[in-house]
């Protein structure tokens, strides 16, 4: 009877997995916690940067020290509020810099293909002299980071997060499903007149889906990888920078 039991369950399982139809798109991603140990050490020069796995509950219970840009669609109010060194007329954003530099972006939303640019503007990292933009392509996205006090700018691969001492910069990206993003993290020091690279990495078999500031030298990541449309597995881990 036993026997007769689980080949009864066994069929009915693959009865249920095979018939996809319409109720397939409203089930609800299935979430398992770290069964793939998907850790990273990366070595560059002068430096380890050494992935060490946390709990969930530990992940959770953070919240995100850092600082992220204001970062509305709408950005009308945030060029009303910083219009002592922004503006736009038209299709053009104006920066008026501290040292008289004057950056111009200019958008080109009626186009197609290669020529298409949005800047979504997000306003200044905590009280930094860098300023953020969104920026859409017609398959792609990035981030534009415009230093107020001489103009120099930097291309981000995801969503830029200030350290709470604000001397480095995160930013991350996740996609592994598509491909059209970069699918990594890139790491900043914060200088008075620019940023300068210290580290980045693209990951292959997971991408980071979510990364906290824990402390001035310590993120938090949560690390996903995609199992086909209805699975992804999530590792979390620690990685403690300036070591």
């Amino acid at each position: 009877m036993r026997y007769s039991y689980y080949i009864g369950v066994l069929f009915l399982g693959i009865f249920l997995t095979s018939c996809g139809g319409a109720s397939a798109s409203k089930v609800s991603p299935l979430v398992a916690s770290d069964t793939l140990h998907h850790y990273d050490t990366l070595i560059f020069p002068g430096s380890k940067v050494v992935f060490t796995p946390i709990e969930k509950t530990a992940y959770d219970q953070l919240a995100d020290q850092g600082f992220a840009a204001d970062g509305p669609n709408d950005d009308a109010p945030l060029l009303k509020r910083d219009g002592a060194f922004i503006s736009k007329k038209d299709s053009t954003l104006t920066i008026r810099c501290a040292n008289n530099e004057v950056v111009k972006l200019t958008e080109q939303c009626s186009c197609d293909g290669d020529d298409y640019i949005d800047y979504t503007y997000g306003g200044r990292l905590n009280n930094s002299a860098l300023l953020v933009f969104k920026v859409g392509y017609y398959e792609k996205l990035d981030y534009l980071l415009v230093n107020l006090n001489t103009g120099k700018k930097t291309k981000t691969w995801g969503r830029p997060e200030l350290a709470p001492d604000g001397k480095t910069l995160v930013a991350s990206s996740f996609d592994l499903d598509v491909g059209f993003l970069h699918n990594g993290m890139q790491l900043f020091a914060v200088t008075s007149d620019s940023l300068r690279p210290v580290w980045e990495k693209e990951f292959e078999t997971w991408g980071p889906e979510e990364v906290k500031w824990a402390d001035s030298q310590t993120l938090f990541v949560k690390q996903a990888t995609p199992q086909g449309t209805q699975k992804e597995i999530l590792a979390f881990s620690k990685v403690q920078l300036g070591k």
